[in-house]
């Protein structure tokens, strides 16, 4: 029963071929034929569509990912870049101070200087110091010379230990130096610190002319502190009728927040 049954089935299914080729032939199943044809090539199309999108979108991931790694390594290297130059530049700036603390030694006499980097600075309440590389050990001593570039004058050591030193500037309020005006009467007075604020000269006599932009200089009445060391330029002269003297406000020679190399002047004879 099984068998007979197994040969209908592919007696029918023989037929059925049969019939399908003999209806193609004579045309009778063109209409299905093309509608078979066109889903089939519609969902051809779509998946095309579909496979070129999805590589497409991978591909603009790997660009992207590409693009974004070159574009960080070249902020990398321009920041790298940026901090070499700023390097370079200060490291230029030091040679530069270094030389002209040198080229001043040699138009000391009876003077030695050292070079010393700062290290560090008080600016508390009324106190402009500042702690450089070298001290005792290095031949400093209380009340020496400090000095930039070719010869201006910064302050006074204060302090010494072995391997450190500290300098009172000339803008502290407890700092006096001994100072003469570049003028027709080579004026002369006190240069004091303002608080860390201002520099001025004070005690210059009333009636001796003092002028904007003549030079200060050190006068050399302090026996610590070299003659012709420059300080600054004057930059308003106050002279009050009911004051006894006349005062000068300076223009400090050099930025005196803005240190990094200095001299220390050291007597030959000591």
């Amino acid at each position: 029963m099984a068998e007979n049954k197994n040969r209908k089935i592919y007696f029918s299914i023989l037929v059925t071929l049969l019939l399908l080729i003999f209806f193609h032939y004579v045309g009778w199943l063109n209409w299905f034929e093309r509608l078979v044809r066109s889903g089939v090539t519609n969902v051809l199309v779509k998946a095309h569509i579909w496979n070129v999108d999805i590589q497409k979108k991978s591909g603009d991931s790997n660009v992207k990912a590409v693009c974004q790694n070159e574009y960080d390594q070249i902020i990398f290297w321009q920041k790298e870049n940026e901090i070499s130059n700023a390097r370079l530049k200060i490291l230029e700036q030091e040679n530069n101070d270094l030389k002209n603390i040198l080229n001043f030694s040699k138009q000391q006499p009876g003077y030695k200087v050292i070079t010393a980097s700062v290290i560090g600075k008080n600016t508390e309440n009324i106190e402009r110091t500042i702690a450089i590389s070298l001290g005792m050990n290095s031949g400093v001593r209380n009340g020496q010379s400090v000095v930039v570039l070719d010869g201006i004058l910064i302050g006074k050591i204060v302090k010494v230990e072995p391997d450190l030193s500290w300098v009172r500037l000339i803008n502290d309020n407890n700092s006096k130096i001994a100072a003469t005006i570049l003028n027709a009467e080579k004026s002369q007075g006190v240069v004091e610190g303002g608080y860390g604020l201002s520099v001025s000269m004070n005690f210059i006599p009333r009636n001796e002319k003092v002028s904007v932009g003549e030079s200060v200089i050190t006068s050399g009445l302090d026996s610590s502190v070299p003659k012709g060391l420059l300080l600054g330029t004057v930059a308003a002269v106050v002279n009050e009728a009911y004051q006894p003297f006349q005062k000068a406000v300076l223009n400090p020679a050099v930025d005196l927040s803005k240190l990094t190399i200095v001299g220390v002047l050291i007597d030959d004879k000591l």
